[in-house]
């Protein structure tokens, strides 16, 4: 964790911080980069990866099944920037999305979606409504 300390890491990704904060911080090389857009967060439900892309001026769809915790409101709601997040109720396996987002995120939401079926993690992962990328174009990147 070179960039992040393991407290600022701890609240954009809240648990297994070690591991995660490799991709933490690949991730934030593409932010700093000046990349900006609109971002889907997928499975944000304490919105930490929704606030990090809000901190760098996207515009942030934070979604859950349930929809995002009173826990990501509050914390979105402390910090400078969060006026970028909006919130909204997304089963990932049955998406309703109007938008074409440049860049959807999630951390560890895939066994959950797949529960053990290679079906539905396949559904996930093939070209999605939500993203003009196939599966091979996103293998790839």
């Amino acid at each position: 964790m070179s960039r992040f300390n393991e407290c600022s890491a701890k609240v954009y990704l809240e648990w297994d911080v070690y591991n995660w904060a490799r991709a933490l911080e690949t991730l934030e090389e593409y932010l700093i980069d000046g990349n900006q857009g609109l971002t889907l967060e997928i499975g944000g439900r304490h919105g930490g990866l929704s606030l990090l892309l809000a901190h760098h001026d996207w515009k942030v769809h934070c979604t859950d099944l349930n929809g995002p915790s009173e826990k990501a409101k509050s914390l979105h709601a402390s910090q400078s920037g969060s006026q970028e997040i909006q919130y909204r109720t997304l089963d990932i396996l049955n998406p309703d999305c109007a938008e074409r987002y440049d860049l959807i995120v999630f951390k560890s939401v895939m066994g959950g979606v797949s529960a053990g079926s290679d079906e539905a993690r396949n559904r996930m992962i093939e070209k999605h409504p939500c993203t003009p990328l196939t599966r091979r174009q996103a293998s790839l990147h």
